[in-house]
């Protein structure tokens, strides 16, 4: 049932997105006065150019020749663009209100609003969020051992990892409360790998890893990277699903805002919230 929300609350926000980019691609031109009429008797259809005189009190209907056709195609565009605007304001005014007023969190937030001592006397509809990831987040694993005098950097979240961009991306998961596992093994078909993070999806009850390649300049890691993200597809991980990607090189480092983008992107329901009080 949960689920089901956060599926109803995506569609209606995918839809709010959709008709707010209409909007705003809808581009304002001069008003022309009057509408366009087609008289299909004819071979081809002859346009008229019709409004209303209000000095003569008249309804006036002019003919457009082939040299007048730029303005049949303007006013056959105000009349497509009245009714496509009437329709977004529509759909805006539904969409708004809903977007704003549904929360997928907010059984979980009914819950944990309680007073505490009244929590274990209550039994919950489902388990919340933060329960999920704080089970997942305790099951042990070994992660891969760094090599005698190997470089590493210390995170805000305590562990070691190997370079300084695996570090921005830890210290950016822990500032946004998302928690992980670094190099936590994952059996791939017939083999072992050890993604730079895995996370647990809450809501969908997933894990989801995040490969960052950092030294695609070299040729050598560059044809290896693209080797190991194959056999991830091969084995039904999708690149911006259930497999997320970030890449480098000497020349262009680390995108802070793109990774901004896909934490946003993928990782909402990854996060364990400040507990209220």
């Amino acid at each position: 049932m949960v689920e089901e929300s956060v599926e109803t609350l995506t569609i209606f926000q995918n839809l709010l997105e959709k008709y707010e980019d209409l909007w705003r691609k809808l581009k304002p031109s001069p008003k022309i006065k009057g509408h366009l009429e087609i008289d299909h008797r004819r071979n081809p259809p002859e346009y008229y150019h019709c409004w209303y005189d209000k000095e003569t009190n008249r309804r006036v209907r002019k003919y457009l020749d082939k040299s007048q056709f730029d303005l049949a195609r303007r006013l056959a565009q105000q009349s497509y663009d009245q009714r496509i605007s009437r329709l977004i304001c529509k759909r805006l005014r539904q969409l708004l209100p809903l977007c704003r007023d549904f929360s997928d969190e907010e059984i979980d937030a009914t819950y944990e609003m309680m007073d505490v001592s009244k929590q274990p006397l209550v039994q919950h509809i489902t388990r919340t969020k933060r329960e999920k990831l704080e089970d997942w987040l305790v099951k042990p694993y070994t992660p891969l051992n760094f090599a005698q005098g190997a470089t590493f950097y210390r995170t805000k979240n305590g562990e070691t990892v190997r370079s300084k961009s695996e570090k921005i991306l830890a210290d950016l998961f822990y500032d946004n409360h998302i928690v992980y596992k670094y190099e936590c093994p994952l059996q791939v078909g017939g083999r072992i790998f050890h993604p730079d993070f895995t996370f647990f999806d809450a809501i969908h009850d997933e894990e989801l890893y995040w490969e960052h390649l950092g030294m695609m300049g070299n040729p050598d890691y560059q044809n290896r990277a693209h080797q190991k993200i194959r056999y991830y597809q091969k084995h039904n991980f999708i690149v911006g699903k259930n497999l997320i990607v970030s890449a480098e090189t000497e020349a262009l480092p680390l995108d802070i805002e793109e990774v901004e983008t896909l934490v946003r992107e993928h990782l909402r329901y990854c996060a364990i919230d400040e507990k209220n009080g």
